[in-house]
């Protein structure tokens, strides 16, 4: 099938003149205040940059301090997507000098530009943290509980995080300093509605609840999957209880800790939850592709809902569905998607959050359209096509498929990404109500395509959904010998 030409293309679509009917796709507000942080406040020693000032020479040379990775994209992120909200710094040290000398050559560009006035209030002092921010609520004027807070200290006599949330501050704690996870995590939880109260990095919430992947009897290790986190390391000597039986799909509860040699994260112990076994999980493969966020949200939740390629790798899954992956990046488009959204008039981050899973899970099943080819930029430019895109014309790709509808899945699956369209496993427990997936699942068992399961396909398919013989019984077998009496004797 060839790609379809047409000058027509929005008609075709049903994007053009109705697009104001797509608009309600926007999801419903959130019971709390959608609003963002009116300060962000961060500290700078460990948090923005590393190392502590403190283990400096006398003479430091010019490279001896540097920002964490993604420290520029986060500051320039704020600034992009909040351009109300007010950024300072909130430092403890008596290093003070050093720090202000230090401070305005760690800014992110903005443009061609190296952007100066990027920290709106700078409290950079010795004592408790707690009077830095009595300072920084007289300076701005901004009341407590409408500021936010990254530092990597958390209790104890130099701990910041938990004196200064008790302030009605809500705080982002970063024990390894800054990165983006940890700035969405906590954005995150904002438009939830938390607030006055510290937010742990994802991988230490505490006590989780999981469950059993697989386990190397072996090796005496294995792994469990936690929603929200995804595959995590653990070994025999840290399991709690006496029965070791480790039954793939067993609930569990974890802590979740780094291990001392590689610094990843592992399960520093694991204890079987009082569940009942789970019942035997149905798998079946469906076509996945994956996008980076925020645009695989703004699919995932409705607003996206056109996919421009360069390529035709959509244009065979016209009227399939298909699953949406979450890439692990973040597509740069120098915040063009947040113009869109307001023209929209959209709530930008409430429309470009992810309302189930994270980074690196497959989220939602969509179902593919007509693919069209529109080589006209002109024609790509217009105001419904970049509204229904997300994307100016002048950078989207000349294919453009519709997306006729999305839903998040029950359950979000951790995976890895592929390029393209890829064949990717999922527990059909996981696919919500009103999918038609009997075809998927028929096809994932007919393995030869030849329309029908023959025996070996039957046996794999009882296999993979734990459908056992059942046993032969002595005595019914004995019975039916003593029946089969020959009638011609009589």
């Amino acid at each position: 099938m060839k790609p379809c030409r047409c000058r027509t293309f929005i008609t075709l679509l049903l994007l053009a003149t109705n697009l104001p009917s797509v608009l309600p796709l926007a999801l419903p507000a959130t019971p709390h205040s959608t609003q963002p942080p009116k300060l962000f406040v961060f500290d700078l020693d460990n948090t923005l940059w590393t190392p502590e000032l403190y283990q400096l020479p006398p003479d430091p040379p010019p490279n001896a301090v540097k920002l964490f990775d993604d420290v520029s994209d986060i500051l320039t992120a704020i600034m992009d997507r909040f351009p109300e909200s007010k950024i300072a710094i909130a430092s403890r040290t008596k290093s003070g000098d050093l720090a202000r000398q230090l401070l305005p050559t760690f800014v992110p560009l903005k443009g061609n530009k190296v952007e100066k006035t990027i920290f709106d209030f700078v409290e950079i002092r010795t004592g408790d943290k707690t009077v830095h921010f009595k300072n920084l609520a007289n300076q701005s004027a901004i009341d407590l509980s409408e500021m936010v807070f990254f530092d990597d200290a958390l209790s104890g006599r130099y701990g910041n995080c938990v004196p200064v949330s008790k302030m009605g501050v809500t705080v982002g704690y970063c024990p390894k300093g800054m990165n983006m996870d940890i700035f969405e995590n906590l954005m995150t939880r904002w438009f939830m509605g938390e607030r006055g109260c510290v937010i742990h990095p994802p991988h230490e919430e505490g006590i989780l609840r999981g469950s059993m992947l697989r386990y190397f009897k072996d090796k005496n290790y294995g792994f469990v999957d936690i929603p929200k986190v995804g595959e995590i390391f653990f070994h025999s000597s840290v399991f709690i209880g006496l029965d070791r039986s480790f039954r793939a799909g067993a609930a569990v509860d974890v802590e979740i800790g780094k291990d001392s040699k590689s610094g990843k994260p592992c399960c520093t112990s694991v204890k079987l939850a009082d569940e009942q076994p789970p019942t035997p999980e149905v798998k079946i493969k469906m076509p996945c592709f994956s996008m980076n966020m925020p645009f695989a949200a703004l699919v995932a939740n409705g607003v996206k809902i056109v996919e421009s390629r360069n390529n035709t790798m959509f244009e065979k899954y016209e009227g399939k569905n298909v699953l949406l992956h979450v890439g692990k990046r973040t597509y740069p488009d120098g915040g063009e998607h947040v113009w869109i959204l307001k023209e929209r008039l959209l709530d930008v981050e409430n429309a470009r959050s992810l309302k189930v899973g994270r980074k690196g899970h497959v989220v939602a099943i969509c179902e593919i359209g007509k693919t069209v080819l529109v080589e006209d930029e002109k024609q790509r430019c217009t105001e419904g096509m970049e509204r229904a895109v997300v994307a100016r014309g002048k950078v989207m790709g000349k294919y453009l498929t519709q997306i006729k509808r999305v839903e998040y899945l029950n359950k979000p699956q951790w995976a890895a990404g592929r390029y393209g369209v890829y064949e990717q496993e999922i527990n059909l427990d996981s696919i919500p109500v009103g999918w038609d997936i009997v075809q998927e699942l028929f096809a994932s068992y007919d393995t030869d395509g030849n329309g029908t399961i023959d025996l070996d396909e039957f046996k794999s398919m009882a296999a993979k959904l734990n459908i056992a013989p059942q046993k032969k019984n002595p005595d019914v077998e004995k019975g039916k010998e003593s029946n089969n009496i020959n009638i011609e004797g009589f």
